[in-house]
């Protein structure tokens, strides 16, 4: 008598064998949790993108492809592994929460904060080049400068003036 490997039940196609690790709700927060940090991964990447698109410009693209796919993969993971613990409204929430972080950081001008930033963060820096080309002497430009400019040259930094 010959028996089909379909009507073995531990191999029924009506239900899927889960290893028992994965159906607990520890599973699931550490998915989220890798989710999380997926994003916050894109995130830095994405801000980042400017001075590597300057160092290697095929660099920045390809990191900031690559750093969407453990994004995506751990929320989709998050999701279902909530979906399979029959927590609905916390699989929504992860959802809805995945899909709006996924939509501000790909709406976010990247570029314009970047420098917007960096010129915040090193005001004094500018002041202090300032005051030096003030009293014609010569500059001696900090490395991380080169990346506010369109060319990586200092020579063609945009001037603002505060009023």
């Amino acid at each position: 008598m010959r028996r089909e490997i379909w009507s073995c039940p531990t191999y029924s196609h009506e239900t899927a064998r889960m290893r028992p690790a994965m159906k607990t709700p520890r599973w699931a927060k550490g998915a989220v949790i890798m989710a999380l940090l997926g994003w916050l991964g894109l995130a830095i990447v994405s801000y980042l993108s400017l001075p590597m698109f300057q160092t290697i410009w095929w660099f920045s693209k390809l990191m900031t492809a690559a750093a969407w796919i453990p994004a995506a993969l751990w929320s989709f993971t998050a999701v279902m592994t909530y979906l399979t613990l029959k927590a609905y409204v916390r699989s929504f929430a992860v959802l809805v929460i995945a899909v709006l972080l996924g939509v501000v950081i790909f709406r976010i001008d990247w570029q314009a904060l970047y420098i917007d930033s960096q010129f915040k963060f090193h005001r004094d820096e500018f002041a202090a080049l300032a005051a030096e080309n003030k009293l014609s002497r010569p500059l001696t430009v900090p490395w991380w400068m080169k990346y506010l400019s369109l060319d990586g040259q200092v020579r063609h930094l945009p001037v603002f003036e505060d009023t």
